[in-house]
């Protein structure tokens, strides 16, 4: 048996991205049956977020800075930086015990050929809401049968793994539980069982290759959720250089206007010198020789 992998660090998480998962969230909870298009509600959240002030962001600059500190410590458990990147992935072990499939599991496997037999032009997901449809709409003696079929897979899982932990080759595989026809019905009816285990091993494969598909998916919405992070970060850049190149040119016309204003209280201070100059009384020329002022006698001399 292979040991098993230690598990990874996860990543940080900024602020914009804790503000998306809870986009997604909400969205997910107010259209549960609805297939989520990144595109549109990133560039939703995006416009949002935009829009919002520091009070309204400051939750998620919170919840960034203790999952920043989560990471820091998880990473220095792990052994640093150098350790994560010179860690490999491990590869899954093919002798591992395939997980246990739910009822619904069981169900879609019942019920999938139906619903893409009648609807040959739909995709995956809408054959998906459709049987999730189909599932709410059971009664609960009409669940029972997968229920049963889910508790049985679910006590197969459990031996196995007993045994996959133990070291012992694993033991034969066991169909699964299928629902046995009744004497009663039509012969048409009776074949439906006797084709949907037929075509078992094709569902059971088209259910592998969702568990398989899974990681991947998450890996695609990590990989678009940091690329939405980069791109906000270049935002933020962009008008934080705008904002900057604006106060410059702010400063440099304040300065422009305050070298006119001193230029004018100038010119008006040499306007009103001259003016004065030009006020004062004319001297005489004898009194400006003498220095003594002329007298005048208007009687006449004795």
């Amino acid at each position: 048996m292979q040991a098993a992998a230690k598990p990874p660090v996860r990543g940080k998480t900024s602020p914009y991205g804790f503000f998306v998962k809870m986009c997604y969230e909400e969205h997910k909870k107010k259209y549960p049956n609805e297939n989520v298009q990144v595109t549109e509600i990133s560039k939703k959240c995006s416009e949002k977020w935009k829009t919002m002030t520091d009070d309204e962001k400051r939750r998620f600059f919170e919840l960034a800075q203790k999952d920043a500190e989560r990471y820091a410590a998880e990473i220095a458990a792990y052994g640093g930086e150098d350790a994560m990147r010179k860690r490999k992935r491990a590869k899954k072990d093919p002798n591992a015990p395939k997980r246990a499939l739910s009822a619904f599991f069981f169900f879609s496997q019942v019920k999938r050929p139906e619903v893409q037999g009648a609807h040959t032009e739909w995709k995956v997901g809408q054959v998906a809401q459709e049987l999730g449809r189909m599932w709410k709409l059971l009664t609960e003696d009409e669940k029972k049968v997968y229920e049963k079929m889910a508790t049985d897979d679910k006590a197969r899982y459990e031996d196995e793994m007993k045994d996959y932990k133990a070291g012992r080759p694993p033991a034969p595989k066991q169909p699964h539980v299928q629902m046995q026809p009744s004497t009663a019905m039509p012969p048409q009816q009776q074949q439906q069982p006797m084709q949907q285990q037929q075509m078992q091993p094709q569902m059971q494969g088209m259910v592998m290759q969702q568990q398989q598909q899974q990681p991947q998916q998450m890996q695609n919405m990590q990989q678009a959720q940091q690329q939405m992070n980069i791109q906000h970060l270049q935002q933020q850049q962009a008008l934080a250089a705008a904002q900057q190149q604006q106060q410059l040119q702010q400063q440099a016309q304040q300065q422009a206007q305050l070298q006119q204003q001193q230029a004018a209280q100038q010119q008006m201070q040499q306007q009103s010198e001259q003016a004065q100059q030009q006020q004062a009384p004319a001297v005489t020329s004898e009194e400006s020789s003498t220095g003594v002022p002329q007298q005048h006698d208007d009687g006449d001399s004795q």
